[in-house]
């Protein structure tokens, strides 16, 4: 019980209090942990349905997408995210 309250609470604060990157960040890599812990993971689902769970817009998740997507650090192909560099991703957390 502790532990979901403790999940939560980090999540409430997320919500509240991280940047745009971060919270794109934190959902990619949520989903990503769902998947496995390999290094080449690929998230399928809707931008905008991804945009909800982060907790913002759209435009603004798509917009995070494109920046780590220039970085290097994930691949989108569609509906296709694919992460290439785990730890750099983990990093901006």
């Amino acid at each position: 019980l502790s532990d979901k309250v403790y999940t939560l609470k980090q999540h409430l604060l997320q919500m509240a209090y991280a940047t745009v990157l971060q919270k794109t960040t934190n959902t990619l890599l949520e989903f990503a942990k769902k998947l496995d812990d390999d290094s080449n993971q690929l998230v399928t689902i809707s931008r905008t349905d991804l945009a909800s769970v982060a907790g913002i817009s759209t435009e603004s998740f798509i917009r995070c997408l494109t920046q780590l997507k220039n970085e290097g650090l994930i691949k989108v192909e569609g509906r296709h995210i694919t992460i290439l560099n785990l730890q750099k991703l983990k990093q901006l957390r």
